[in-house]
C-alpha cells in the first residue's frame, strides 16, 4: 500500500483508485468492528467504530 500512496502523489488515476480502494478496505474493517459490537465481543461506542477501522487501517500500513 505503501507503495500505492507514493505513487498517488505523482499520478491523480492512482491517487483515485488509492482513495476509493482505501475507503472499501476501511467500510470492511468497520462492517467486522459493527458485528462485533452487535455479538458482544467488544465494547465499544458503535458510534466510534468509523474512526477505529481508520485507525487500524493506518496502523496496518
Amino acid at each position: 500500500m505503501f507503495e500505492m500512496w507514493c505513487v498517488s502523489r505523482r499520478s491523480d488515476k492512482f491517487k483515485k483508485e488509492l482513495i476509493i480502494c482505501s475507503a472499501k478496505v476501511t467500510e470492511s474493517i468497520k462492517k467486522v468492528l459493527d458485528e462485533a459490537i452487535q455479538n458482544g465481543i467488544l465494547k465499544k461506542n458503535i458510534k466510534n467504530t468509523e474512526e477505529m477501522s481508520k485507525v487500524l487501517l493506518a496502523l496496518f500500513n
